[in-house]
């Protein structure tokens, strides 16, 4: 069967054309600002924690819940991104996000008491949780094919840029981490989610895929012109696509809920696997994220001369080369393979910087601490693209939430796991240990994944298949129809 040369472009087919440009540069700055805010706050708190527990006289346990509760509201703002996210778009959430996250750090600072602190800083956990997912499926749903994987490492790139300004501030205020002004960090801190919510209301659009699928197609069409006509595109003149029929949905607005429909057939073993996937990799970084800071200072002794705010800022900063990383690897491998390598050097390097610690060698527990925060990046960036693929787009910010929601709760656990164990036993080495060892389980698990994502196949690479199976065939590798692992 020949295909109509005359037959309109899909929305996918446009993109493509479209290419990698300053649009995209633009989607990133103020979409992806979200992942700045989080750098910003997670970093903070994580390093305030034993200058607040000093001002409200609170026990290690009560210091630990402190970042537990923000990583509790990031939880249930993830949870709530999805239906939002997809009945009213990716645009409007992610502004509730910025400003949200601006207010409640702002009223943060002002906490008159532990009590009133934690609970407000539950609220810049969902506020910023609430924007991750939607910015997740937004920066896919505009990036070519191919530079998937460029457009969401470059996004959040910008959480290391937010980790290095906080650890900066905190240097700043002081370089030992001694007798920190938590109120004025908690301040300084919110000030960027201001700036990209004024950024994002002036400039940043909303998904065409979102706004095809609530009736909105003339409004897709202006902001494909504008990606046009910023990326120096005038040859696609007029921009027309196919809209997708009612039939090759994989599932219609009558079928049920968005949680039941991820909850079935190959999907509920996507999402299963990719929730503990989530849950690895969020224990993995916001725990060493939590425990770094408190490690750090003890080990003066066998370091460099760097403090050990700079020491934070060195580590934070090996997040870049990371991404880097992430974009190769993503861009020539397939999906599946790549977590499966992040797994297994994550989870060698977390024994590695224990093995530099126990014989005292500052180099080789430098390289196990400068591995781990290069190598969780590339994990996170290919994560969270294959989530962004593997489900169709009236469900995709449902069925990433539930995943990255499922993840926080490695992050709510981290924090506590970590004084607990170091209560019990005196040292942190079992925590290290503990995260070795769920990075070497997730290896075999990611081989059950039925789907593989989209990686660089694009519609001239597909149509060189000639299988036409439904969902899942090879090739429908297409953001929704993305290609089966067996196939």
């Amino acid at each position: 069967m020949t295909e109509n040369k005359f037959q309109k472009p899909t929305i996918g087919q446009l993109i493509d054309k479209i290419g990698l440009g300053p649009t995209h540069l633009r989607f990133c700055l103020t979409g992806g600002g979200v992942w700045f805010a989080d750098g910003v706050e997670l970093s903070l708190i994580s390093s305030i924690t034993v200058a607040v527990a000093h001002s409200f006289q609170v026990a290690p346990a009560a210091r630990a819940m402190l970042v537990t509760i923000v990583y509790l509201g990031v939880f249930f703002g993830n949870l709530m991104s999805g239906p939002f996210g997809d009945r009213y778009g990716r645009r409007f959430c992610l502004l509730v996000s910025y400003l949200s996250i601006f207010t409640f750090s702002m009223l943060s600072s002002w906490a008159p008491s532990y009590a009133s602190l934690a609970v407000i800083r539950f609220f810049v956990g969902v506020s910023f949780g609430f924007g991750q997912p939607v910015w997740n499926a937004l920066g896919t749903e505009i990036a070519p094919t191919r530079w998937r994987i460029l457009i969401n490492a470059g996004s959040m790139c910008l959480f290391t840029v937010g980790e290095v300004y906080c650890f900066f501030l905190v240097y700043l205020d002081n370089p030992y981490m001694k007798n920190l002004d938590w109120r004025m960090l908690l301040r300084q801190g919110a000030m960027p989610a201001a700036l990209f919510f004024v950024a994002a209301l002036f400039l940043l659009h909303d998904s065409p895929y979102f706004l095809v699928n609530w009736g909105r197609k003339r409004e897709a069409q202006e902001v494909l012109e504008s990606m046009q006509r910023e990326n120096f595109a005038p040859e696609l003149e007029p921009v027309d696509f196919q809209e997708a029929a009612p039939s090759e949905a994989l599932l219609d607005e009558e079928a049920g809920s968005d949680y039941c429909s991820i909850f079935t057939g190959d999907l509920l073993t996507t999402t299963i696997i990719m929730t503990y996937t989530c849950f690895v990799m969020n224990f993995t970084y916001y725990g060493t994220l939590y425990a770094f800071p408190n490690v750090l200072p003890g080990l003066a002794h066998t370091a460099s001369t760097l403090t050990p705010a700079m020491e934070l800022i060195v580590g934070a900063l090996w997040g870049i080369p990371g991404y880097m990383l992430s974009v190769v690897f993503g861009m020539y491998y397939a999906r599946k393979p790549v977590v499966k390598m992040y797994c297994l050097v994550v989870g060698f390097s977390a024994l590695l910087f224990l093995f530099g610690i126990q014989t005292g060698s500052s180099l080789v527990w430098h390289i196990g601490f400068y591995a781990i925060k290069a190598f969780i990046d590339v994990g996170y960036v290919v994560v969270y693209v294959y989530l962004s693929e593997v489900y169709p787009t009236k469900l995709r910010v449902t069925g990433g939430s539930i995943s990255i929601a499922g993840g926080r709760v490695g992050s709510m656990l981290a924090p506590l796991v970590y004084e607990l164990i170091t209560s019990w036993t005196g040292t942190y080495f079992p925590f290290f240990g503990i995260i070795t060892m769920l990075c070497l389980a997730n290896i075999p698990l990611v081989d059950l994944l039925p789907f593989e994502g989209s990686n660089a196949m694009d519609d001239s690479l597909s149509s060189t298949f000639e299988s036409t199976e439904s969902y899942g065939s090879i090739k429908g590798a297409t953001l929704d129809r993305p290609l089966r692992a067996d196939a």
